[in-house]
């Protein structure tokens, strides 16, 4: 199933809201109706669901061109370097990341 997500930012308000939610349908309908309601002052109705289910749009992708992927991991025993992988190892952003934090 797509994740999905909505950002509060595309909806004006008096309240300047900055928060993007994001998740499984249903998990995320139930959260942004109680952020709507807490946060926003709205009611818990159908309708909201309903506004709140048409705001929706599907999640970027986690990885593709220009994405940021942040490497966690353990060093190895006798380095106090990072894992690399080989698609890694051309120049590119994470690379780049990791030399300028010292760890290349």
């Amino acid at each position: 199933m797509t994740r999905k997500t909505i950002d509060c930012r595309a909806i004006p308000d008096d309240v300047g809201c900055t928060l993007t939610l994001s998740g499984e349908l249903d998990e995320l309908l139930t959260t942004a109706a109680e952020h709507a309601v807490a946060v926003h002052g709205h009611s818990d109705a159908p309708e909201l669901r309903e506004l709140l289910s048409s705001l929706l749009t599907d999640e970027p992708a986690a990885s593709g061109p220009g994405a940021f992927v942040q490497v966690a991991g353990q060093p190895d025993e006798a380095s106090t370097e990072l894992p690399r992988r080989s698609a890694w190892d051309e120049p590119g952003p994470v690379v780049e990341r990791r030399e300028c934090l010292g760890r290349v």
